[in-house]
């Protein structure tokens, strides 16, 4: 779970860079960013690997989060928001005892 919270917070900042003024906020398991948006060319794509819209990204950051999340019976989404995106997602709790936290 730490590699995909690390990921989602990781590929937000990576897409604000282009912006002046940037702002992440992390909210339980959502990640809202305010960038450019998820262009609709790859909307449908965008959890699939090789799917990147960087200069040098590889496209497989987000296909590894949805991977993890899945194996865990959880979902990962995405969509548009007023001047950027929002990822979130959702995975059955577990509640940790004394002795495995």
């Amino acid at each position: 779970m730490q590699k995909v919270a690390l990921d989602l917070i990781r590929n937000a900042i990576e897409a604000m860079a282009s912006c002046p003024r940037g702002e992440v906020a992390v909210d339980r398991f959502t990640v809202a960013h305010k960038d450019p948006g998820i262009s609709a060319d790859v909307a449908d794509r965008l959890f699939q690997p090789f799917v990147t819209t960087k200069r040098h990204g590889m496209g497989v950051g987000l296909s590894i989060c949805r991977t993890i999340i899945e194996s865990h019976g959880g979902h990962i989404v995405a969509q548009e928001n007023p001047g950027g995106a929002i990822l979130q997602f959702t995975a059955p709790f577990v509640e940790l005892s004394e002795e495995t936290a």
